[in-house]
């Protein structure tokens, strides 16, 4: 049987571990126009209100591509340029709803026993959580690799149909899609998203929903046995969906023990709503 696990709740409490948070997602530019084929994106990191602009390394960047009603389209060649003006443009993308995308490599983070058990308890990282259960080692240091993922959705032009690729995974190693186009659902409504994890489902995968507009208010929702969590009612404006997921390792690099992905998924459904 699948289930579907809601948690709503209201205004974050930074933990012991947020100084230390690299949550990760980009999110578009405002005050840009909807009709032009050019959109730029900003990189962040951080934790509710704590919030950064990612440092733009290249050799760190591994993918940068859009997916629309054209194809996906290779935006590699534009990220020195990223690292002069702080921001990622996808140029010539054309009308219609496009996912934005980048993905990161790998790099390496240890924290002291009580702050990684803050860590993994808050974003609900199961299977570092049992392993170290399992092994007696919570009392440890957590050392891992970790790497990110993140994706926009963006509107260009007028839309006059649904586009379905919104709704497809588009293959990232951990990976939210939303089951419905944001784009096309009514103000308020809700909207079911889905967790995979190298092209599996995820169980108890926890995600973290942040209006963007009001960083201090979050609500956390759990996915089923199907990968599957529902946000009840989606208002107008900037949304960040988050989740973190690990696997345990032998062989990896300075001896970490586990390989973390951080996954994000952001749109403004704003202009949708007007």
């Amino acid at each position: 049987m699948k289930w579907l696990y809601i948690v709503v709740a209201s205004t974050v409490v930074a933990s012991n571990w947020s100084a230390n948070a690299h949550d990760f997602w980009i999110e578009t530019v405002e005050n840009q126009r909807a009709n032009e084929a050019s959109v730029s994106v900003i990189a962040k990191t951080g934790h509710g209100a704590d919030q950064s602009n990612w440092p733009i390394v290249p050799h760190r960047i591994t993918t940068l591509k859009s997916i629309g009603p054209g194809g996906v389209q290779d935006h590699q060649a534009t990220i020195m340029g990223a690292v002069q003006t702080g921001m990622f443009t996808f140029s010539d993308l054309g009308q219609g709803t496009h996912i934005l995308a980048i993905e990161s490599n790998n790099s390496y983070s240890e924290l002291p026993a009580e702050t990684f058990e803050a860590y993994i308890e808050e974003e609900g990282i199961l299977p570092i959580s049992r392993d170290r259960e399992a092994a007696e080692k919570k009392h440890l240091a957590g050392k891992e690799l970790y790497s990110r993922r993140g994706k926009t959705l963006v509107s260009v032009g007028p839309q006059t149909k649904a586009n379905p690729h919104l709704t497809t995974p588009i293959g990232m190693t951990l990976e939210i899609t939303p089951l419905d186009d944001p784009f096309g659902i009514a103000p308020s409504s809700p909207i079911q998203v889905q967790v995979h994890y190298q092209g599996r489902p995820v169980d108890r995968a926890t995600i973290h929903v942040t209006k963007l507009d009001e960083p201090d208010v979050s609500t956390t929702l759990f996915t089923g046995s199907d990968g599957i969590a529902e946000m009840p009612e989606l208002a107008s404006g900037r949304w960040l969906f988050h989740t973190v997921w690990s696997s345990p390792a032998q062989g990896l690099l300075n001896d970490a023990d586990y390989i973390t992905v951080f996954s994000s998924l952001t749109f403004d459904i704003s202009a949708a709503h007007e």
